[in-house]
């Protein structure tokens, strides 16, 4: 089972983050008083509803000052391969079969393959959403899916003239997260029609709220100190180092 990561960065001028004493401080340099906007195109605000220019950062020098940002993490995909242990195979599938198109051209990996009716592939599992993927070709045929022990009411057919690497065989989002899981692949056409399997996807949810202020909430000892984040890196510098653990390089989220 292999895991991947969403990404999105969260800019330091969205009003998501709370800064303490304050967040803007008004027009021209008062760092010592609390936080301030400070763009690299157009420095500190000198007048009102002018337009920024350049990379933001918030710049303090006061000491205590502090952010904070709340967030809950998005649902993390894990991906079963077709390899993975905790899939169970009934019935009679084939493995390795190797194919250069499978999932792709780039990346060609072994899949399962059965010709055998009413073979089948389960797991059982805990998440918030799940996807089958696996190959279409001429001489593939139609299979079913029963999901917590309930059949889903459509036969999918995934037969096709053309060799289709990876392609989406089914998925169900809104599943409860605190409750266990189960699905099952079936096929259903006559013998010598073909289902293949590459990978199967659960998207785990971690439901705690988690709050980064309590890591960072003493950042500001004295000197300078900037939260920074734009494109896909942000930056925290002067005496903040030692507390990024939380906030990844700023305000990137991963």
């Amino acid at each position: 089972m292999s895991q991947e990561f969403w990404n999105y960065t969260i800019d330091d001028s969205s009003p998501l983050f709370v800064f303490e004493p304050y967040g803007d401080a008004g027009l021209d340099n008062f760092t010592q008083n609390g936080w301030l906007p400070w763009y690299t195109g157009s420095g500190f605000a000198s007048s009102g509803v002018e337009a920024a220019v350049g990379d933001s950062f918030h710049i303090t020098s006061r000491p205590g000052a502090s952010f904070s940002l709340q967030f809950q993490p998005p649902p993390i995909p894990y991906i079963y391969d077709n390899q993975n242990s905790s899939l169970v195979y009934t019935g009679n599938w084939s493995f390795p079969n190797n194919d250069g198109h499978i999932p792709n051209t780039s990346h060609p990996v072994p899949f399962h393959k059965t010709v055998a009716y009413a073979s089948s592939v389960s797991l059982n599992f805990t998440g918030v959403a799940i996807a089958v993927n696996g190959s279409r070709d001429w001489g593939h045929w139609t299979y079913n899916v029963t999901l917590n022990d309930v059949p889903v009411p459509v036969m999918y057919n995934v037969s096709t003239m053309w060799l289709i690497g990876d392609t989406l065989l089914f998925y169900q989002i809104g599943l409860d997260p605190t409750q266990p899981h189960s699905i099952e692949v079936t096929t259903t056409g006559p013998t010598d029609m073909a289902l293949s399997l590459n990978s199967i996807t659960v998207w785990a949810s971690d439901t705690s709220t988690i709050s980064a202020s309590s890591s960072i909430s003493q950042m500001a000892t004295g000197d300078t100190s900037e939260l920074h984040s734009s494109g896909k890196a942000g930056k925290i510098v002067g005496p903040v180092v030692a507390v990024i653990g939380l906030i990844i390089l700023g305000a990137t989220l991963l």
